[in-house]
C-alpha cells in the first residue's frame, strides 16, 4: 500500500492503478480462496505474526499454505 501512495503522489497514477491491481488479484488468489485463514498463512510466511484462525474456522491444509507461498512468489513477495 505504501508503494501505492509513493507512486500516486509523484504524480505516476498509472503506475499507482498498475500496483493496486496486482495487489488485487494476490488478495483473490490468497483471500479469495482461502479466507482469513490464508491472509493469516501469508502473514507468517512474511515474517509477520498472523497466528490461527478462531473457532469454527480452521488453518489451511499444508498444501494450501504451499498454494499461498507460490502466489507470494508469484507476485515477487519473496
Amino acid at each position: 500500500v505504501e508503494k501505492i501512495c509513493d507512486l500516486h503522489f509523484a504524480g505516476d497514477s498509472d503506475g499507482a492503478a498498475a500496483h493496486a491491481e496486482r495487489l488485487i488479484a494476490l488478495n483473490q488468489k490468497i483471500s479469495g480462496k482461502l479466507g482469513v485463514a490464508g491472509v493469516k498463512c501469508a502473514s507468517d510466511l512474511l515474517g509477520y505474526r498472523g497466528g490461527h484462525v478462531r473457532s469454527p474456522l480452521t488453518m489451511p491444509a499444508p498444501e494450501s499454505a504451499g498454494e499461498v507461498a507460490a502466489a507470494l512468489r508469484e507476485f515477487s513477495f519473496f
